[in-house]
């Protein structure tokens, strides 16, 4: 959408006037003013704002139906979109249960946005208490301190091993993991030397823990196997639950759909047995 009269109407291979003359005629249909029309600039007003998005849903549901008819093996395509970590860490390994129940579908899993693809479901990674109230809440992470075993006994100097600590940034800054972890444990960290390595993902950085890199505070729910096997020692027994974690929502049009619907109840079953 143009906020120009003049921009819109190039586009649209008509007058300036004819757009202005339409704007006006469905403003007084509709009883409302969509525009603030103010110092030769236009801005959407509250009703503006929400007609917008009612056009924009339209029109998503319009191509995605017409996509639909011309390829209707997109009925059956269920496309998701899911942070990194919570992919390769906590949903691919469960992946293979879902499609064991519902082999019609062809599943598409994205860790990114990608141009012209329009998602059946999204995953988020977020602060719970400011999650939007469309979204299910599916876990809280449970962080927990690891290392692999060739630093287990730095590990008990932890104060002393500050500058080999791996954080996971996030939304441009650094998680408050170890702040949170540190505080629980009653363990006062030094604030005047380096923090350590900080990461893009928490997937870097148990990665790097695995590799002798430092020392993580990272979500149990993410690593089960890696300590089954070894690959990381928690080296204190605390467990502190986060304020950040995952939710689960469906674009608008897509609730009630079966493919939808029967993924969200498969994975919110699967959070639940975490509990």
């Amino acid at each position: 959408m143009y906020l120009s009269f003049t921009v819109t109407a190039k586009h649209l291979n008509v007058t300036q006037g004819a757009v202005s003359k339409q704007i006006r005629q469905l403003e007084d249909f509709l009883g409302v003013r969509l525009f603030i029309r103010s110092s030769g600039t236009l801005a959407l007003t509250e009703s503006g704002k929400d007609l917008l998005q009612v056009i924009q849903d339209s029109f998503s549901a319009m191509e995605e139906e017409i996509a639909i008819i011309r390829d209707p093996d997109l009925r059956q395509r269920l496309t998701i979109l899911a942070p990194p970590t919570f992919c390769s860490r906590w949903l691919g390994p469960k992946l293979h249960h879902f499609m064991s129940e519902f082999p019609q579908y062809d599943l598409n899993l994205y860790t990114e946005r990608e141009d012209g693809v329009n998602f059946d479901i999204e995953i988020d990674f977020t602060e719970i208490d400011k999650a939007d109230s469309s979204h299910n809440i599916l876990f809280l992470e449970s962080f927990i301190a690891v290392c692999n075993q060739d630093l287990i006994k730095d590990a008990i100097n932890l104060e002393s091993n500050y500058h080999r600590m791996l954080h996971v940034r996030h939304d441009g800054t650094s998680l408050p993991t170890w702040k949170d972890w540190a505080n629980a444990a009653d363990l006062v960290l030094p604030s005047n030397r380096a923090k350590g390595i900080t990461m893009s993902t928490q997937e870097q950085v148990i990665n790097a823990a695995i590799a002798g890199c430092g020392f993580a505070i990272v979500d149990k729910n993410m690593i089960g196997t890696l300590l089954k096997k070894g690959l990381l020692i928690q080296f204190n027994p605390l467990l502190v639950r986060s304020k950040y974690g995952y939710t689960i929502s469906s674009p608008a049009g897509r609730n009630g759909i079966a493919k939808v619907d029967a993924f969200t109840v498969w994975i919110q079953d699967c959070a639940l047995s975490l509990f």
